[in-house]
């Protein structure tokens, strides 16, 4: 965990979790393939807690919002470690 971006991705869900109480979320913006591998574990960490931890690549900002208050919502509360990939991300079908 020597990349910045990846131990204060650490850190912050460390005290998010601290404080949180079950059926929470947590959604990490763009991590990167080592703050994927971060959120993933963390997930699995927790799941027995009943805290949902999740992530979504950058996109357009309307995806991405999109994309968040669906994590956070009820309707995916059976999501934990996974991570979105907005649609303007895919390719286009052939």
């Amino acid at each position: 965990m020597n990349d910045g971006r990846t131990r204060g991705l650490a850190l912050a869900m460390r005290y998010e979790i601290a404080s949180m109480r079950p059926g929470g979320s947590i959604v990490n913006l763009a991590p990167g393939p080592a703050g994927i591998a971060l959120t993933r574990a963390t997930a699995r960490e927790v799941a027995g807690s009943g805290i949902r931890v999740n992530a979504v690549a950058v996109g357009r900002p309307d995806e991405v919002a999109t994309a968040v208050v669906w994590l956070c919502s009820d309707d995916a509360a059976h999501v934990t470690g996974e991570t979105l990939n907005p649609p303007s991300l895919r390719p286009p079908p052939r």
